[in-house]
C-alpha cells in the first residue's frame, strides 16, 4: 500500500517512521545482542560528526524548499523543483542526511546492528520512496526534471 495520493509521491511509509524504525530495532537488539565495531575513543568524534554533517544536510535541504515555496512533505504536491543549493549535488539531500544520521548514531552507540540496519535503510529509501518519488516528479515537471537528473546524481 503507497502513502500518498496520484497528486503527490506514492511512497511506501513516511521516511521518518522509517529511520525511527531502524533506529528502535537497531537499539533493541543492541539491547539483547550487543556486538561493537567502532575502537575505543572513535565513536564519540566520529558519530557526532555524522550526526552534525546530517542535521545540516537536512536543515540545508528544508530551507531551501522552503526558499522556493514548495511543500517538505510528501502527501501534498510538489509546487516547484528544487535545483540549486544543496540540491545542486544531490537529488536527495535529505535522505542522504537520514542514512548518515542513522550510521552517526550507530557509530556514536557502537552499534553494529544499527549499522547494518542503516544499509538496510538505503535500500528501503532508495525502492519505497526515492524511486516513486522520482516518478511523480518526472510525472509533475516532465523534461526539466529529466535534465535535472541527467545533471544531478541521486545520493552524492
Amino acid at each position: 500500500m503507497a502513502y500518498g495520493s496520484g497528486y503527490n509521491a506514492q511512497v511506501i511509509a513516511p521516511p521518518a517512521a522509517l529511520l525511527g524504525g531502524v533506529l528502535v530495532v537497531g537499539f533493541l537488539l543492541e539491547l539483547i545482542w550487543p556486538i561493537g565495531f567502532v575502537p575505543a575513543g572513535y565513536s564519540l568524534p566520529v558519530g557526532f560528526a555524522l550526526i552534525f554533517l546530517a542535521l545540516n544536510l537536512e536543515a540545508g535541504a528544508a530551507r531551501q524548499l522552503i526558499k522556493i515555496k514548495t511543500t517538505l512533505s510528501l502527501e501534498r504536491p510538489a509546487t516547484d523543483l528544487a535545483t540549486t543549493g544543496i540540491f545542486a549535488w544531490s537529488r536527495n539531500p535529505m535522505y542522504l542526511g537520514m542514512v548518515l544520521l542513522c550510521a552517526g548514531v550507530a557509530i556514536l552507540l557502537n552499534s553494529f546492528w544499527t549499522l547494518i540496519l542503516t544499509i538496510a535503510l538505503a535500500a528501503v529509501l532508495q525502492r519505497g520512496v526515492i524511486a516513486p518519488e522520482e516518478a511523480y516528479l518526472e510525472r509533475r515537471f516532465g523534461r526539466r526534471y529529466l535534465d535535472y537528473k541527467v545533471k544531478v546524481r541521486r545520493w552524492i
